[in-house]
């Protein structure tokens, strides 16, 4: 689904990408990977897929819209050490995926990551929109992740939950991209904090974004 944005054309993917069509530039945030073994030291077992699943789906996007960057809006792995247990399959497709620009942004669970000649920023600008992990309040044409957003609405008469995209005139909020991560539900007093203006709501279908009509 196109929007607009800043005078800007961006493209919504149900994969829970953005593609800025000006910039050629493809935005993801929260990818998460390897969060399922980050629990073994728990005790706690989750089938190791998340990352291979997630790595493919992004590896298909951006063969489909061919970019000429990549920018990652924060917490790509899910903890500091998580690109060490990445098996060799997950660590080819990572770096067939970085052979693009990427413009890497930190975010709360990886901040302290260092990748082998790759810059990394608290926020970034380009041309007059901010890329941000956390939304941050005083920002203008602001594009960030991090809260996960979902929303919760009635199709074909069946209550279903989704990951959203959430837009006003000023601010952008992505859905998670990585296969194991939860949501945080649009009535969240948080969204109200953030949002300035009544937001819209863009839901993840299986072939194609929904707008998601609620009364604010």
């Amino acid at each position: 689904m196109l929007v607009q944005f800043g005078n800007n054309q961006f493209l919504l993917n149900p994969d829970g990408s953005i593609y800025w069509l000006e910039e050629k530039s493809l935005i993801v945030g929260d990818l998460h990977l390897e969060k399922s073994t980050s629990y073994i030291d728990q005790g706690n077992f989750l089938p190791p897929y998340d990352t291979i699943d997630t790595l493919k789906r992004l590896l298909n996007i951006t063969k489909e819209l061919l970019p000429n960057r990549i920018i990652f809006l924060g917490d790509v792995f899910h903890d500091n050490s998580a690109f060490d247990r990445l098996k060799t399959k997950e660590k080819k497709l990572f770096k067939d995926i970085l052979k693009k620009n990427v413009i890497w942004v930190k975010g709360n669970h990886d901040n302290s990551f260092k990748y082998v000649n790759i810059k990394t920023y608290t926020s970034y600008k380009l041309k007059n929109f901010i890329f941000s992990h956390i939304s941050n309040k005083k920002n203008k044409l602001e594009i960030s992740a991090h809260y996960h957003p979902k929303v919760t609405f009635k199709f074909r008469g069946t209550k279903v939950s989704k990951p959203c995209f959430l837009i006003d005139k000023e601010k952008i909020i992505l859905p998670a991209y990585g296969a194991y991560t939860g949501g945080l539900n649009i009535s969240s007093d948080i969204y109200k904090n953030i949002f300035l203006n009544n937001y819209q709501i863009y839901a993840l279908g299986n072939t194609k974004v929904l707008k998601i009509e609620k009364k604010f």
